[in-house]
């Protein structure tokens, strides 16, 4: 990810605030009062080492910029781009031969998961951990 010492170095006036969901409040706001926690957090949320290495690159590259928001909170929105993108890619690789349209969008792929594939909301990490819906 991103070395400690480098966001360390830029001190906060205020605690860092997030947008965050967590469990039973998709709306949710995190604060952080130093880098070390936010680096912390980010960490938590590492893919398995068993996901392919071409999707965890992709993935590390928007925790990077996640971390950079630490410098400078635009980047925030750059780094969830990164994500979102990875999870599409991810998606099509898997599922877009599957899918009756010759560009399937990210709500096709996520349908086909949660539907098709029989996941089920109950199924992802992302509601177990947050509640809410795939779709």
């Amino acid at each position: 990810m991103i070395e400690a010492d480098i966001l360390g170095r830029a001190r906060q006036s205020a605690p860092f605030c997030v947008p965050w969901p967590v469990a039973g409040n998709p709306g949710a706001i995190l604060e952080f009062a130093t880098s070390d926690e936010w680096l912390a957090f980010l960490s938590g949320l590492d893919l398995n080492t068993d996901v392919p290495r071409i999707v965890s690159t992709k993935y590390s590259r928007a925790q990077r910029l996640y971390a950079l928001s630490w410098l400078d909170f635009d980047l925030i929105k750059a780094g969830e781009l990164v994500a979102i993108t990875t999870l599409e890619i991810t998606l099509k690789d898997r599922y877009g031969g599957l899918i009756p349209k010759e560009r399937p969008m990210l709500g096709d792929l996520l349908r086909h998961l949660v539907i098709e594939d029989g996941h089920g909301d109950t199924n992802l990490s992302f509601t177990q951990r947050y509640g809410g819906k795939g779709i």
